[in-house]
């Protein structure tokens, strides 16, 4: 009899402590980025832009970022807006051509006031050299060794004969992108995919500091759906083991 409580007991306590840690997890991973003044970036919350005859159907969190082949899309205020019009953006290019080249991938841009955003490569003077950074990395300002504008074309994943090897999950493009004319560098970095056999990229995530100068190490974010199981879970396992404790009777 002893026995049964014990493990039942016993049983309560480790449903409990999984429900806790659960929860804790979940919110832990929610305020990370406020502790550490850093930004996700949700793909899908950016608005693309009509202008210059880009496709008006562009939508950064699909495969292509939804351009058509042969067409480009650009994202405003990206990775956020500013607040004294230096304003930049993304572009997304699916076998488009950019200066003379056939190119398909991420660009970045010249904003105003002679600011810009770019990505980190492996080569400036190469064609289609993104630099691949995995999880554990640190973005920081050493990996943007080259004056910008020489570097913008070279995030492409195909510019003409050149293609970047594949990239399977656990893949980040770290970017830099300055504001206030210039005088202060922040750093991000998106989660990308790349299939070259079928000639597509696609932007699942990403982070930027919103402190000038402050590096930010690759975090993987666990996606939306899987937060709201973790927190269905943790509460389901908190309300049966609530349900099946034993009522005691008072003391006397």
């Amino acid at each position: 009899m002893w026995s049964r409580s014990l493990s039942r007991a016993a049983r309560a306590s480790v449903h409990r402590t999984v429900a806790l840690g659960s929860l804790v997890l979940l919110f832990g991973t929610a305020s990370r980025h406020a502790e550490a003044a850093v930004v996700a970036i949700v793909p899908s919350a950016y608005v693309a832009g009509t202008g210059g005859g880009a496709d008006p159907n562009a939508d950064l969190s699909l495969p292509n970022a939804n351009v058509a082949s042969g067409s480009y899309g650009w994202f405003l205020n990206f990775p956020r807006a500013s607040t004294s019009g230096e304003d930049l953006f993304l572009n997304a290019l699916n076998q488009f051509v950019f200066e003379g080249s056939t190119a398909t991938g991420l660009l970045g841009s010249v904003g105003g006031s002679g600011n810009f955003f770019w990505f980190a490569i492996t080569d400036n003077t190469a064609p289609a050299s993104p630099r691949r950074l995995t999880v554990g990395e640190t973005v920081d300002f050493w990996l943007f060794p080259n004056e910008p504008r020489s570097t913008l074309s070279s995030s492409f994943y195909i510019q003409d004969a050149y293609t970047a090897p594949d990239w399977g999950s656990g893949s980040y493009m770290g970017f830099a992108f300055t504001q206030n004319s210039g005088a202060e560098l922040y750093l991000g970095y998106l989660e990308v995919t790349w299939d070259s056999s079928t000639k597509t990229f696609q932007v699942l995530s990403g982070a930027y500091e919103t402190t000038a100068g402050a590096a930010i190490t690759i975090v993987p974010e666990p996606g939306s759906h899987v937060l709201l199981a973790m927190a269905s879970a943790a509460i389901w396992i908190m309300g049966t083991t609530l349900r099946r404790r034993p009522l005691r009777p008072p003391l006397g």
